[in-house]
């Protein structure tokens, strides 16, 4: 099974991210007054896109998962929020303009596997936003892999889910192999499915060389918090700006 096809369904409920409304008020505080169009990358299951689009911002949701999309639709309509949605991978997508700043929240840029791959996905999206565009996303660090993800097995559940999450972070790699297991409630009975999802922990070294050129970083936050990240921080918040 591809990534993010039935987990969609389970993703909200079992709350494997962090509240939607702390990344999007991170969000909002760095992207100053001024609304304009805004693209919301690997934007899962469409909550930060629903509270920046109610926040004024018109909203483009791109995802590679055609189910994570379809739950973002759900979510957004259940919102009273308007969000024009796209299918795209992060290195080769194309928006049919420019875009005012753009945000790529909860891992999204880990999972391209390779420092070329990060490269590709940094010029790409430099290709769509207007210079002088505010660029904002996070990148889970090899702290967090080191210490939570290497052989490690967590369990989640809900009322009607429950999942098991097995990961292995290889460290010379540093590629990160995690597989579900999640059943979910079908009526009376529950359904299985499995999924494997690959991450790379992207140093800062890798994420300040590939925005050379495209992106000024004006600021690298400890999570969706104030404080500057170090070496301890579990998630690396960038700001940037076009070039």
């Amino acid at each position: 099974m591809a990534m993010f096809e039935r987990f969609a369904s389970v993703y909200d409920e079992l709350n494997v991210n962090q509240p939607p409304e702390e990344a999007a008020g991170f969000v909002l505080s760095h992207m100053g007054t001024q609304k304009g169009q805004l693209v919301d990358l690997a934007c899962g299951t469409g909550k930060i896109s629903a509270i920046l689009a109610k926040k004024g911002y018109s909203v483009v949701g791109m995802d590679i998962s055609e189910d994570m999309l379809n739950q973002a639709y759900s979510n957004c309509a259940a919102a009273g929020a308007r969000v024009t949605f796209i299918k795209g991978d992060l290195r080769r997508f194309r928006l049919p303009h420019k875009m005012d700043c753009a945000v790529c929240i909860c891992d999204g840029f880990n999972y391209l596997l390779s420092v070329k791959e990060l490269n590709e996905g940094i010029e790409n999206v430099r290709n769509n936003l207007k210079s002088g565009a505010k660029f904002i996303f996070d990148l889970s660090t090899c702290a967090k892999y080191e210490r939570f993800l290497t052989k490690s097995t967590y369990t989640l559940d809900s009322d009607d889910s429950f999942l098991a999450w097995n990961s292995d972070y290889n460290t010379k790699t540093r590629l990160c192999v995690m597989s579900l297991t999640c059943f979910e409630r079908v009526g009376n009975a529950y359904e299985r499915f499995d999924e494997i999802h690959s991450q790379r922990a992207h140093t800062y070294n890798e994420v300040k060389e590939a925005c050379e050129g495209k992106f000024r970083i004006t600021g690298v936050y400890d999570g969706y918090t104030d404080k500057p990240a170090d070496s301890e921080s579990l998630r690396c918040v960038y700001v940037t700006e076009a070039i």
